[in-house]
């Protein structure tokens, strides 16, 4: 409540001082426009946008754990509830909107009001976390309907629950200390460049300026653009410290992508979010897991009498549930790890056209591209928490199974269970095994090498006998698939770049749509192509412009040339240019043919206003020219 009010004075300070360039611009001389935070689509300041967006994970965490352990007096109503979330959720971005705004912005008289807004509210929450309720400690009042009686009965009354809490909240107070530095940095660094001549700076908005340091030759799309030409041999190596430590095998780097800032804002908020449910969930489960276990074996001994006791203990819970949240943490880490490689690959396939694992968007789908744009990181991080969720709930029922089987020395019904599948499983894959090798060296050509069949009449006789016996390795077969989707979902539910409802029903899962919308967008505001040819475009311009403006000074002594000689060099100039261009878009043409049918003057050749015809037209001449392409390999 202290900061709300000042945060939103600076967002209409910064508002007043932003400039509209399209909307409205006479209206209050262009002046109070929305100010925007950050620039998803960018890679700058990437650093300073995940460690904002990281702090956010510990307050959305306790909002959610408000909500669902029922904090709110019950005799407010349920819709009064969750209009109460959504408001501390909205006053939570208003906290930290002042302070994106401050960088994206980029000016010192924004980064002076960030820098003492930031020095205002880190102390102002260190102090609210220090004198505001604990997170494993009630009142008097509430001490009947809280835990704080079993916490304090496990863990006794030292101080392992404020070292526990400490521990909590030390990430966040790095990440406070982070940004308290680097504003002052920026600030500082923003003062000494005044004092340097930058062509054409003051006239530049941050887009311009964004555009115009693509155009640089240690720029990450001007490299790309580069390699274009270069084989992975002839690549320059890679400059950053951290590639020549990290394996290729794991994770290659490469001096030619940037994620953007959306891709580590999203990283850094969910791998804060899973520290702090980590810890969570093994301080307050761990208390119901010895209190479930104890009433278990009371039930068990009143059950089965006094023979029980000395006869059956049943295991603690403990083990296996420390176990299981390693692994599934383990499991969601890798799951994570592995999409970041995933982003990247696919990003790079979509910049080049390459469609063999991201359907390609289609002109009729743009809308549900922009929606699943919108989607994709609010269920990525939904995604992440679900997964880690059924993994530790699976993973722990399994290990207390096996634990089971090991205290009640139960082992002859697991040996009978395998005896009934082993032989099964034996038949079904010594059958795949023996088709691959019938497959390989008497059915195929080449042994395996050319899809072309061998041995005709032996192949027929072949399957008119497997055509039976497939039938009972069928059902088999589908219990395994049934058990394969069911482990395949829990393990993948984290990876939204795979779908596990297929190809043909992929579009039917919202993740993977979602995953689908944010490539597509990414491709086409982000492509290192288009960035360069666009940013070099603006730099040749703002040269211009600057030239024009620096002639118009000039005295008429300095002119040489008459306006006919001026002339005459200027029309054939102009000739030579156009020439060259007419050559230059006849090469690009000859080794990119499918760019044809994207041209003006081949759609006007349709008199039609359907979008389908014209993109049916397009679709078919561009299969040919691979038909075409094909053949003659």
């Amino acid at each position: 409540m202290i900061l709300f009010p000042i945060s939103c004075l600076l967002i209409v300070i910064f508002a007043l001082e932003h400039r509209r360039v399209s909307c409205m611009i006479n209206l209050w001389h262009g002046h109070f426009a929305s100010p925007v935070p950050l620039d998803f689509f960018t890679h700058s300041d990437r650093k300073f946008v995940a460690v904002t967006f990281a702090i956010c994970a510990n307050e959305l965490l306790e909002i959610i754990n408000q909500t669902l352990n029922g904090s709110t007096p019950p005799e407010h109503g349920i819709i009064l509830i969750y209009l109460q979330r959504i408001l501390q959720v909205l006053a939570m971005g208003f906290r930290y909107y002042p302070i994106l705004v401050a960088v994206n912005r980029n000016s010192s008289f924004s980064l002076t009001l960030g820098t003492l807004y930031i020095w205002l509210e880190f102390p102002v929450t260190i102090i609210q976390q220090g004198l505001c309720q604990s997170k494993y400690y009630s009142t008097m009042e509430n001490m009947n309907r809280s835990s704080t009686e079993l916490l304090l009965r496990y863990y006794g009354t030292g101080s392992f629950l404020v070292i526990i809490e400490l521990v909590t909240d030390i990430p966040g107070y790095f990440c406070f200390a982070y940004i308290s530095v680097k504003l002052p940095i920026l600030l500082f660094d923003k003062i000494c460049r005044r004092r340097i001549q930058v062509p054409y700076s003051k006239i530049l908005t941050r887009e311009e300026q964004a555009l115009i340091k693509v155009t640089q030759t240690n720029s990450v799309e001007m490299v790309y653009v580069r390699n274009l030409s270069l084989t992975h041999k002839h690549r320059s190596n890679q400059n950053n410290i951290f590639a020549r430590f990290i394996p290729k095998m794991i994770y290659e780097w490469r001096d030619d992508f940037r994620f953007s800032s959306r891709v580590l804002c999203i990283y850094s908020s969910i791998f804060l979010l899973l520290y702090f449910t980590l810890i969570q969930t093994c301080v307050q489960l761990l208390p119901y897991m010895d209190l479930f276990q104890r009433g278990l074996q009371e039930i068990i001994d009143l059950w089965f009498g006094n023979r029980a006791k000395s006869s059956f203990s049943v295991p603690h819970f403990i083990r296996p549930f420390m176990l299981a949240v390693a692994i599934a943490t383990i499991v969601i880490v890798g799951q994570l790890s592995v999409l970041l490689t995933g982003i990247r690959r696919n990003l790079l396939q979509a910049f080049r056209g390459d469609d063999c694992e991201i359907p390609r968007v289609q002109r009729l789908s743009y809308v549900n591209s922009a929606i699943g744009n919108f989607h994709f990181a609010g269920y990525l991080i939904g995604y992440v928490v679900w997964g880690w969720i059924l993994m530790l709930f699976f993973t722990f029922i399994s290990f207390m199974c096996i634990d089971l089987l090991i205290t009640l020395n139960v082992f002859h019904i697991f040996e009978w269970i395998l005896k009934t599948l082993i032989p099964i499983l034996l038949l079904y894959y010594f059958k795949e095994f023996l088709n691959k090798i019938l497959a390989r060296f008497i059915f195929l050509q080449h042994n395996g090498d050319a899809l072309a069949v061998n041995n005709r009449r032996v192949l027929m006789i072949f399957l008119y006998f497997n055509f039976f016996l497939d039938a009972f390795l069928g059902l088999v077969s589908s219990i395994l698939r049934l058990l394969q989707s069911f482990i395949g979902a829990i393990i993948y539910m984290s990876r939204l770049d795979y779908s596990p409802l297929g190809r043909k029903l992929e579009t039917w899962d919202d993740g993977f749509s979602a995953y689908c919308g944010f490539i597509h967008i990414e491709c086409a505001h982000r492509h290192p192509v288009l960035l360069v040819f666009v940013g070099h475009l603006l730099s040749i311009v703002k040269s211009k412009e600057d030239s024009v403006s620096r002639k118009t000074v000039m005295t008429d002594a300095e002119h040489v040339i008459t306006g006919d000689e001026r002339a005459e060099n200027t029309r054939a100039e102009h000739r030579r240019r156009q020439w060259i261009r007419k050559w230059q878009l006849a090469a690009f043409l000859v080794r990119n043919p499918s760019i044809l049918f994207f041209r003006k003057a081949y759609i006007n050749q349709f008199h039609s206003n359907s979008l389908v015809e014209v993109s049916r037209a397009i679709n078919y001449n561009i299969q040919q020219i691979g038909i075409r392409r094909y053949m003659s390999v």
